[in-house]
This record gives C-alpha cells, structure tokens and sequence, in this order.
C-alpha cells in the first residue's frame, strides 16, 4: 500500500493561473498537473473523499475548560508583572480538573 505526505505549496497569483490553464487544458486536476510537470516518474494517487467531522462536545465541560484557561491567563500574566503567585488560585485550577476528570 502506498502512503502519500501532504505537502502545501504557494504560487503566485499569474503562476496559479498558468498551471491552472494547463491542468484545464489536460483535462487533469492541478495536482496532477503539478505532479506531471515535476516528474513524470511520480504516480498519482487515488483521489480522496475528504471528510471532516466533529464530535458535540457537553458544553459544561468547554465551560470548565475556559475557566481553567482563564485562571492559567491570570496567573501568568501576574507572575511576568513579577507578582506572586496566589495559592487559591491554583487550589481553584484543581478542583476544576477533578470536576472534569470525575
């Protein structure tokens, strides 16, 4: 079985729309085109059904998490400010992960 790796290239407005021309005008995908062009040694791969699906997430826990997040912000954010570091918060922090964890 053949493995590929994704790879993302930038072109140029005008240098699009010239290997777009050609792809068209080959009748082929501009992948392919690209490929053709680069190599004639490289096969092409299957063409993929790309789908992309999400899981619903409980909204409590997304709560949870951005408290977290948040009091993480603060604490850093008072620590650079070369504040000290205030033990409750970090005692909240904890209790918040052991209600996400239960």
């Amino acid at each position: 079985m053949n493995e590929y790796k994704q790879v993302k290239v930038n072109f140029r407005i005008d240098e699009h729309q010239r290997i777009s021309n050609i792809a068209r005008s080959e009748n082929i995908t501009i992948a392919q085109c690209i490929r053709n062009h680069f190599d004639s040694s490289i096969d092409n791969p299957p063409i993929r059904n790309q789908t992309v699906s999400y899981k619903k997430v409980d909204p409590k826990l997304l709560f949870q998490i951005e408290y977290i997040s948040k009091q993480l912000h603060y604490i850093a954010k008072n620590l650079q400010g070369g504040g000290e570091l205030e033990r409750f918060l970090l005692v909240e922090i904890y209790e918040k992960m052991m209600e996400i964890t239960k």
